[in-house]
This record gives structure tokens, C-alpha cells and sequence, in this order.
């Protein structure tokens, strides 16, 4: 198991990315307003797929609907990835349930804590906040330019601020213990790195979903959602094939989702059950 050690290593990090495509070439900083925007710039000047911006502390980062990501030194992982998918548009959403699924198992994988994806992307435990994905993206009409995979882990962050110390925890909070910062970022790229690259060659989203599914924290709970700056309630029903969630609100109807905002009320009972 790699050592467990307050900073990343450079020279360690770069090594431990070989022999694979992503992390190469490796943008390393030990402080950055955020990792996404720098990304965002290489992709601009041409920057090859594989692009991989890390730094260990971010003064500006940040989520979905633009809140502020608390990102401070040592604690965490802060990256960034660049891709470039021969895709449409549309099908961009994918990439986000396809990132979830590789954080996800990742954590599994060298903590043995049950990270479940909360739709469309926070990775949680015990339904509190311990990661998130930004995608941004540039896209023409029909094909997607590049996007940015930007990646959040709180691995052994301590404490967090007041206001959202109910809804937040870190991977040594979960588990009691200090976990391999290094480890969990070499296993998330890897792991990003294998899904992609068989989603690509066979252009077959099913097995990724399917994973998605299981490891889902949303379908079966009932949800609060907000759209257009409209809020309803609602029973998430399943992950549709384009990574949106499909509902069924509390006012009728079945319907998809594919952006915006979604609060787990409470554990539900089962699909089946309230049917």
C-alpha cells in the first residue's frame, strides 16, 4: 500500500502514472485558483486528451451551480482531466455517470467504505458528501470539443466549516483512519482510464449504468428537485441510458431529468412497494 504521507510527491506522482494514458502530460501545482479553469486553458491552446492538472490546494474551487468547493492543502484530492470523446453533445452526461462510477468503485476498492452515487454526481457515504464531479464542457453543434473532468475527494479532511458539517465527511471520517491520498488518486485515474477506453471501443454505455444503478443512492428515495428554479417532489425511479434520472412527481406523470437539482428527503421504501 502506497505510504501514507501529508503532500503528494511529484516526482512519486508522475512515476506512479506510468505506463498510462491519462496523467500524461501532468500539470502539478501546490496551490491554484481551480483546477478545471486551468485545464479549461490548455484545452483552448490544443492540449492533448490525457491532460491531468492536480494541486494540493484550490482557493477557488468549485461545484455545481457554481458553489464554492472547500479545497485546502494536504487533505484532499484536487484534479482535473481532459478529454476529447468523438461524441454528440447530448451524450456528454454520460461521461459524468462514467466518472461517478470510477470514483466510486475506486473508494471501494482501497477503503472497503460503500460510496453510493447520489444522481447525477456527489459521491457519498452514510448519505453525507465525500466527493463530487464538475464536467464542463465545449462543444459545436454537433461534437463535443473537449471536456473538463474536474474531481473533488475529501480523503482525510478532519473538519469542516459550520454550514455544512451535517452534510459533509472525508474518507478518514468514515473510516477512522488516514487513508493513501496517493492511492486513491492512482486508482480513480486508472479506473477512469479502463471504463473510458472500453466505453469507446464498443460504444456501449449498459455495463457502466448498470453499475451506476447498483451503486445508486438516489433511485427508490424520494427527492426534492429543482428545475428552471421551480421545486417539486418527487420518487426516483431509475437511471435512464443517457445518465439522466427518470421520476415519477407527486402532482403524476413520469419524466427524465437530465440537469439540475435533487435533495434525498428521507429512505424510502422500495419502488415496487410504493407502486
Amino acid at each position: 500500500m502506497t505510504e501514507v504521507t501529508a503532500l503528494f510527491f511529484e516526482g512519486e506522482l508522475r512515476a506512479l502514472l506510468q505506463p498510462g494514458h491519462f496523467g500524461i502530460p501532468l500539470h502539478f501545482f501546490r496551490t491554484i485558483d481551480s483546477t478545471n479553469d486551468f485545464a479549461k486553458k490548455i484545452a483552448g491552446r490544443g492540449g492533448p486528451e490525457g491532460t491531468l492538472v492536480v494541486s494540493e490546494e484550490q482557493t477557488a474551487g468549485r461545484g455545481r451551480m457554481g458553489r464554492s468547493w472547500i479545497s485546502p492543502p494536504g487533505t484532499g484530492i484536487w484534479m482535473s482531466l481532459l478529454l476529447r470523446p468523438p461524441f454528440l453533445p447530448s451524450q456528454a452526461p454520460l461521461i459524468t455517470s462514467l466518472a461517478a462510477v470510477a470514483v466510486a468503485g475506486s473508494i471501494r476498492r482501497v477503503t472497503g467504505l460503500p460510496a453510493g452515487i447520489k444522481w447525477p454526481n456527489d459521491i457519498i457515504i452514510n448519505d453525507k458528501k465525500v466527493g463530487g464531479i464538475l464536467i464542463e464542457l465545449s462543444a459545436g453543434e454537433r461534437f463535443v470539443k473537449y471536456l473538463i473532468v474536474g474531481i473533488g475527494i475529501n480523503v482525510n479532511t478532519e473538519d469542516f466549516p459550520e454550514e455544512i458539517r451535517e452534510h459533509a465527511t472525508s474518507l478518514r471520517i468514515s473510516s477512522g483512519r488516514k487513508i493513501s491520498r496517493m492511492e486513491i488518486l492512482i486508482s480513480v485515474l486508472r479506473e477512469l482510464e479502463r471504463l473510458y477506453s472500453a466505453a469507446l471501443l464498443s460504444f456501449d454505455f449498459k455495463p457502466i449504468l448498470e453499475t451506476y444503478r447498483s451503486w445508486s443512492a438516489t433511485i427508490g428515495r424520494r427527492i426534492t428537485a429543482t428545475r428552471s428554479g421551480r421545486e417539486f417532489s418527487a420518487l426516483a425511479l431509475d437511471i435512464t441510458p443517457n445518465g439522466g434520472l427518470l421520476i415519477e412527481k407527486d402532482t403524476g406523470g413520469i419524466e427524465e431529468i437530465i440537469s439540475g437539482e435533487v435533495q434525498l428527503i428521507r429512505p424510502a421504501e422500495s419502488v415496487s412497494e410504493l407502486q
